[in-house]
């Protein structure tokens, strides 16, 4: 889990750390013996740690849709990741103390010398040191998070070249990843922006904002209105499109009832990251299935999840009972 988080921090993809960890950490919780559904759930359940502590490219979107300075979303997702980040970890050792047999066979792990320790538990410490520098730097304002992410790639660029893993045709092939993201992006905030306009033209937006907002419910209903079409959606489209399609009407209709911009965003991608692990089309389930080979069927994955749904759901629980956990940070900005 917290392997989970600290690569959130690089890659700001659920879908990304879900495959990638898929690889790394479950050959090695089945050499241990860890129970299979536990290993799938653990993995699975902390990859939505990627959209939430920063850099989240699903803040970048929401951040751009919604006219929000980009840097306070980032620095808003802090708490709330560490709050995810506790109850899973609480979780799972919860469930390995009720049910022992689910955390492996620990004599069947590798012992390790002091200087082998040292060395492994130092080996992050400059990509964690960059990200620091990056985040600090929104933070206290010494640029804006387009200069800090040019200072990133400069950074990371300077740590591949220390390291003496430089090539040109890795970096031929990062930059054209990197075009091809970006261009995805920015096709896909054109079109949402060009949907935004639509509505506010059209007044329907307006419409549905103010007939919202006079219904005889409590607004916190309302709220709990909008998670529930956070989590079917999610059960079949990816969460960039779910905020596309909702997020010009949802998000006027949350400011009108009086919530702070920055805690429904926090809310509503916590949300939508949930909705991500739920049958029958979760993109993480899918992500890790196909990172594995197909070596697991996707029922067996998403058994493994249903726990940690539970865990996040209760999360989501705290986030919104504790909207300063979303908004104290930002306003010391």
């Amino acid at each position: 889990v917290f392997a989970n988080a600290v690569f959130a921090a690089i890659t700001g993809v659920s879908v990304a750390s879900a495959a990638v960890f898929s690889k790394i950490a479950l050959p090695e919780m089945e050499r241990l013996q860890y129970d299979r559904k536990f290993s799938l759930g653990i993995v699975a359940g902390s990859a939505i740690l990627g959209m939430l502590i920063p850099p989240s490219v699903l803040m970048i979107v929401y951040g751009v849709l919604t006219e929000q300075a980009i840097g306070k979303l980032f620095i808003a997702g802090i708490l709330p990741g560490l709050v995810v980040t506790a109850v899973l970890s609480l979780g799972i050792w919860t469930m390995v103390y009720v049910k022992p047999r689910l955390g492996g066979n620990l004599d069947e792990a590798r012992r390790l010398d002091f200087r082998t320790v040292v060395r492994t538990l130092a080996t992050p410490w400059a990509v964690v040191g960059l990200i620091i520098l990056v985040m600090g730097g929104i933070w206290g304002g010494l640029f804006t998070p387009t200069e800090a992410g040019a200072v990133g790639a400069a950074g990371g660029f300077l740590l591949i070249v220390i390291k003496r893993k430089f090539s040109f045709r890795s970096l031929w092939q990062v930059l054209l990843d990197g075009g091809q993201t970006t261009a995805s992006i920015f096709l896909l905030l054109i079109c949402a922006q060009m949907y935004s306009r639509m509505l506010t033209m059209s007044g329907l937006a307006g419409k549905i904002t103010h007939w919202t907002s006079t219904l005889p419910v409590s607004p916190i209903v309302i709220i709990f209105g909008f998670i529930v079409i956070f989590l079917l959606l999610g059960c079949i489209i990816d969460s960039t499109s779910i905020i596309l399609l909702t997020i010009p009407l949802m998000y006027p209709i949350a400011l009108k009832l009086g919530y702070h911009p920055i805690w429904f965003t926090i809310v509503s991608i916590v949300t939508i990251e949930i909705g991500l692990l739920t049958p029958p089309f979760g993109m993480v389930v899918f992500a890790m299935r196909s990172a594995l080979g197909g070596k697991v069927q996707i029922e067996e994955i998403f058994a493994g999840v249903a726990p940690f749904i539970l865990m996040l759901a209760l999360s989501l629980g705290i986030i919104i009972a504790f909207p300063i956990l979303s908004t104290w940070l930002p306003s010391l900005m």
